[in-house]
């Protein structure tokens, strides 16, 4: 199957530079817009600098890494990190298995609970008298005299004077009649998670975890022992169909024990 020409048009390092120069200035931005909405939250669910380390089942691989980080510095942002030995993370992260050959700890980092962190929001919205709708699906947006009018399926439409549109992936849907072209897709497969218990150290992650070759990352949900942790490879696994539960096994797969990563 070939490639359309627009998309081998965008297929290069210029095209790169330029697209992280432009995600630059975001980046800079990105952990004050934390600091600001950290600062109204409990603390419990703030969010909290951690190192992510990236680890590799083949230590060769780390040098793409290792070149995207000189090129994100020479774009701007000062990336700081620090090749370490497998044997060394393993140390402090002894969940991670032996198939493991090299690690790079990336410092400057944070990490959340996002379902806590997001909940936390909608609290402090309702607090000050805002309204916080969850399953509401936005068919439309219509313009007319009185605002904007949001039709919503099975209840009233909501007209207000303006609409801020962050539906990710499904932004195309609401936004194109609007003059959005921008194609998008979502940029994470699914997601689960699995209980640390204190008492079993070795199973115990405490910081972020990526494994690049399998683009898969293990992440803390909580501050301490005996909460969960969360893996991205987003969906629940609850009511789990027969294709999800096969994705679900693939993802496991390449991230046990016996294939590279986690003891989990």
């Amino acid at each position: 199957m070939g490639v359309p020409d627009e998309v081998c048009d965008h297929l290069h390092p210029a095209q790169w530079r330029r697209t992280m120069s432009a995600l630059t200035p975001l980046n800079h931005d990105a952990l004050a817009a934390f600091e600001l909405l950290d600062a109204n939250l409990p603390a419990a669910v703030r969010s909290r600098p951690v190192p992510i380390h990236a680890a590799f089942t083949d230590a060769a691989a780390r040098h793409a890494l290792l070149e995207e980080f000189d090129q994100v510095r020479e774009a701007g942002y000062p990336v700081e990190f620090t090749p370490m030995s497998a044997d060394d993370f393993r140390a402090i992260a002894p969940a991670v298995s032996n198939q493991i050959e090299a690690v790079i700890r990336i410092d400057g980092q944070r990490t959340i609970n996002p379902g806590r962190y997001v909940a936390a929001l909608a609290a402090q919205v309702r607090d000050r008298g805002g309204e916080v709708r969850s399953g509401a699906e936005v068919r439309r947006l219509r313009h007319g005299p009185g605002g904007v009018a949001v039709d919503i399926a099975g209840n009233a439409p909501i007209t207000a004077d303006a609409v801020v549109l962050a539906t990710g992936a499904w932004l195309p849907e609401l936004a194109k009649a609007y003059g959005v072209r921008t194609r998008l897709r979502a940029g994470r497969g699914y997601s689960f998670s699995v209980e640390q218990h204190e008492d079993d150290a070795i199973k115990t992650i405490g910081s972020p975890v990526y494994f690049p070759q399998q683009r898969v990352v293990c992440s803390p949900l909580r501050d301490s022992g005996g909460e969960p942790l969360g893996c991205e490879s987003a969906a629940r696994w609850s009511s789990a169909s027969p294709m999800q539960l096969l994705r679900r096994h693939g993802l496991t797969r390449s991230c046990g024990p016996q294939s590279l990563c986690c003891r989990v």
